[in-house]
């Protein structure tokens, strides 16, 4: 499932496309790194929901400085490659941070 992922072709669409071409090739590098990372930690013996959490906050910090560049709707194109890559592992929550990529908060909590 991890290489499918890897493999799969991204933002080959309209609706799926970045703002910015230029940002695919990088963001596509990033969303890969964290399905490997994925694949790492799911093979582990001791894989626990804090080191994907972990992985999802390394990644999302990896676009900090094309931040500035991207819309929302393209972080929230991001944010549903990362939430793919989540069902695969059957974890519940990113506990907020695609809502904090996405929005700059998270409007679950108060």
């Amino acid at each position: 499932m991890f290489e499918y992922f890897i493999k799969k072709e991204k933002f080959y669409s309209q609706e799926n496309e970045l703002s910015i071409k230029n940002l695919e090739p990088i963001v596509e590098k990033s969303l890969n790194r964290l399905a490997s990372t994925f694949e790492f930690i799911d093979s582990s013996k001791n894989a626990e929901t804090k080191h994907y959490l972990l992985a999802i906050k390394k990644t999302i910090n990896e676009l900090k400085p094309y931040e500035i560049d991207l819309s929302i709707n393209d972080k929230t194109i991001i944010s549903t490659y990362i939430e793919e890559l989540i069902d695969f592992i059957d974890l519940e929550s990113s506990e907020g941070l695609l809502n904090e990529f996405v929005y700059g908060f998270d409007p679950t909590k108060k």
